[in-house]
């Protein structure tokens, strides 16, 4: 599998795996993570407005390595075939208005939030 990036006007929002670039160019074709980027937020501003185009690319190479550093964290027991468990590591700090502010696992406001 390869790193790629999803980059929302210029701005790289996460690294992701696929087999190759068409499959990372359908990854953002999912209503569901395009929906979740409508909701997330970053500085106080959804990820994504829902009209501009998501793109791929290749990863560099300290994006790869953010993307590894965050499955050290993925559980050893994680279905990774699972389509609940995204293989999916946001590249800005990223914060769900949806979450309990009472709750210790929700935002992540100074560093990766894997969905």
């Amino acid at each position: 599998m390869t790193i790629y990036v999803a980059e929302i006007a210029g701005r790289a929002i996460a690294a992701f795996e696929a087999e190759g670039k068409e499959e990372a160019a359908l990854i953002f074709d999912s209503p569901v993570l395009r929906g979740d980027l409508m909701v997330l937020e970053n500085k106080g501003r959804p990820l994504w407005d829902g009209e501009q185009t998501i793109d791929s690319r290749l990863a560099l190479p300290e994006e790869a390595a953010a993307f590894h550093i965050y499955l050290v964290g993925v559980p050893l027991d994680a279905d990774l075939d699972n389509e609940d468990v995204a293989r999916l590591c946001f590249l800005v700090p990223v914060r769900d208005p949806t979450d309990d502010p009472f709750d210790d696992k929700g935002a992540a406001g100074a560093g990766f939030k894997p969905r």
